[in-house]
């Protein structure tokens, strides 16, 4: 189980991704298409649930525009 700290983390950057989607004018389901997985799967990454898999995060932030300000 995640720590309060790494959970806090976790919602707080679930937060940051709606919030992202949401300027764009986009919905969950074009989003979960444009990364190739299912809207339950963005829901859960939206809520900060630490079960979804970093490269399903990788996979929103490349449909966003956003992978290469990624750090290296």
């Amino acid at each position: 189980m995640s720590s309060a700290k790494t959970r806090s983390i976790l919602i707080r950057l679930g937060k940051d991704l709606r919030a992202a989607r949401l300027r764009r004018g986009m919905a969950i389901v074009d989003l979960a298409v444009g990364a190739g997985t299912s809207t339950s799967t963005i829901i859960r990454l939206e809520k900060g649930e630490a079960g979804v898999g970093i490269g399903m995060l990788a996979d929103v932030l490349v449909v966003f525009g956003l992978n290469e300000r990624l750090p290296i």
